[in-house]
């Protein structure tokens, strides 16, 4: 038996991977304060690793399982720590009293069923969330 390094991850408390979509911190304050307060580490927080994705969702192909030696794939863990989210979160700007806002609610329909779309060939247990963000909010009041 081959003596294996093991990684990184196992010395320390894994930080569990979590996709933030829909958001534009450049350019709107309120989503810019959300990620920065998400991005504060507090020391009686979960560990969370927040990742900022905008346009197309890139995810690994699934592929066919190899009987391989041993009992326990060395990179599993990289891949769901690095790679594949346990969260995907579609941020969407709604305007509750826009004067097309059954428009704005079908394109925010459109925008999550092609989230579901790409996850789908996954076949994982994913998990999506939406929130919506009518008004700026003090966020850090929230979360720390």
């Amino acid at each position: 038996m081959d003596p294996v390094e093991v990684g990184e991850w196992l010395g320390g408390r894994p930080q569990q991977l979590i996709f933030l979509t829909g958001l534009d911190p450049n350019n709107k304050e309120s989503h810019s304060a959300l990620v920065n307060t998400l991005g504060a580490r507090c020391s009686d927080r979960i560990p969370l690793n927040f990742r900022l994705v905008s346009g197309e969702l890139a995810l690994p192909q699934k592929t066919k399982n190899k009987c391989g030696k041993g009992i326990l794939r060395r990179d599993w863990p990289m891949k769901y720590l690095e790679k594949i989210p346990a969260l995907i979160v579609l941020f969407l700007d709604l305007d509750w009293d826009h004067a097309s806002w059954s428009e704005k609610k079908t394109e925010a329909e459109n925008q999550f069923q092609h989230l579901e779309m790409i996850l789908l060939p996954q076949n994982e247990l994913m998990s999506c969330a939406k929130y919506v963000i009518s008004r700026p909010v003090s966020f850090s009041s929230y979360l720390c």
